[in-house]
Parts: C-alpha cells; structure tokens; sequence
C-alpha cells in the first residue's frame, strides 16, 4: 500500500480552505498466487495472466479537477479484512471530504460502472451448497493436483468455483458485520455523475440491483468479494464520520478504453466533490 501526496498541479486550483480532499483508492494486483483458481480455466488448465489493476492506475495518475485535492492510496492489498482495515484508516488519517474506492471488475462492458448498494456478505464460492453454513475455506499450497479434473477430488474441482483473495483465503456467505444491516447504500450523488459522464458520450452504468432486495445474493450490486467488503466497512465508518464515498467498479485498461476510463472517473470525482461543495456552502 502507497499513500502519494498531492503533487503540485493539485494545489494550484484554489486556496486551501476552498479545495473538496478527496481520497481515491485503488488495489493491488490480482490474482497474485501463481496457483490461483482464477487463473485457470473451467477444466483446469489454462494459465491465465495477471492484469495489472487498472483501479491503482487511475488512483495514481489521475489528474485533480479544478477545486480538488486529491489524497491517493494505492495498491491496497487484496486480502479480506486487510483492505476494508487499511482504507478506513486512511479516512480516519486524513480527514477527507470524499472517498472514492475503485475496484477492476472483468465482468461488465463499459468504462465505469458505479455502485449503488455493499451487502453485508464475505462470498466468493461460486458453488451451490444450500444446507452449508455461514464457513471459510484456504487454498492448499498444492493445488491443482496433477491429472484430468474428472480424476480430482470433489474438495479439488470446488476450488475452480471459487475466488480467493491473494493469500488464498475464500469464503462462504460469511457476514462481514454480524450486527450490521443486510445492506448499505452509497454515499455519493450516482445520479448526477452518471448523467454528467453519459453527457459527455461515456459508457457509464449504475448497478441498483439490491433496491428492495432482503437477501443476500453473490455476485449481485458490488458484488460480494474485496471491493464489495471495502464498500461496505467503509460505508459503515462514514456513517460515523460523515462525509460522503462509494465504489467505482472500472475494466482493465486498454489502449482503446485508457483515455474513456480516465476521463469517467475523473468526472465522477468532479461531479462528488462540486455536491459536498454545494452541501458546505447550505
């Protein structure tokens, strides 16, 4: 984890006292484990590469809009507890008036896509084990096991559904606060950064499929993995605090998205940080 202070472009917008401190996270790269199950196919073979995380490349590089000073943490290391543990430290530190956590998902097309709702879930086993209890599960230092995955064992083929952090560590409809509600809604105005950053022909999406919803359910909103358990803690630290935050889910870069994706969060920051402004000001 590296906390990088303003550089000097930041502070040249305004004075001080008129400038919105706006933390902007970003993650590690994953899966780091060269035995990862993400990093295999279905079937077990495949060696997929690691991607570098793009969320830690806008979170380092980002230009601050005008009237912002920008606070960035990143390579926030992809370990349960770890991360949600670490960031909400920083908002503790240093006091900003935002927080903006980016996460690298592969699972959605577009440049960014923001999140409206964290679940109070620890799940990234991708199996169907209706009658298992709430459980953790750790990867053996072993795995694969040599041979066709139909000669594995059961314990071995439940790996290839499953996504551990980066110490192999995974879990099963573990609570991440046992006294905490089922859910926990953003803190950030998604409306109108979506609508700023669709206006300029952006290819932008907000997930709101938790509105209503009194269960849990993998792999819905945030998901329900690192950046969801980040979310979440540190939805439920500003709710202390105050101040506003939330996630932002983005795609790996690519030559062809770098300058869209750059460009979404940076109206995403732009967009937060003029709201609080407005608050300040009532």
């Amino acid at each position: 984890m590296r906390v990088l202070s303003p550089s000097r472009h930041e502070s040249k917008h305004a004075p001080s006292s008129r400038r919105v401190r706006v933390l902007l996270t970003g993650f590690a790269n994953f899966p780091a484990l060269p035995n990862h199950p993400g990093r295999f196919d279905p079937l077990g073979k495949t060696r997929r590469r690691v991607l570098a995380n793009s969320s830690s490349i806008v979170a380092s590089q980002l230009e601050a809009p005008p009237g912002v000073e920008l606070i960035r943490l990143v390579d926030v290391p992809v370990l349960y507890r770890v991360a949600a543990r670490q960031i909400c430290a920083a908002l503790l530190d240093h006091r900003p008036e935002m927080v903006l956590c980016l996460g690298m998902s592969t699972r959605f097309d577009g440049d960014a896509k923001l999140e409206m709702w964290a679940q109070n879930a620890l799940w990234d086993d991708g199996g169907v084990y209706p009658d298992l209890a709430p459980r953790s599960f750790q990867l053996p230092a072993d795995w694969p096991p040599e041979g066709p995955v139909s000669f594995w064992s059961e314990a071995d083929r439940a790996w290839l559904a499953r996504y551990p952090d980066n110490s192999g560590s995974s879990f099963f409809r573990t609570p991440i606060d046992t006294s905490g509600p089922l859910f926990r809604k953003t803190r950030l105005p998604v409306e109108a950064m979506v609508a700023e950053i669709a206006r300029r022909q952006l290819d932008v999406t907000i997930d709101t499929s938790h509105t209503g919803q009194a269960e849990l359910r993998r792999r819905a909103g945030a998901g329900s993995f690192i950046c969801n358990e980040t979310f979440y803690s540190l939805l439920a630290t500003l709710e202390q605090t105050g101040g506003d935050g939330g996630l932002i889910h983005l795609p790996p870069l690519t030559q062809a998205n770098r300058h869209r994706v750059f460009a979404a969060v940076g109206l995403a920051v732009e967009v937060g940080a003029r709201h609080y402004a407005e608050k300040r000001r009532m």
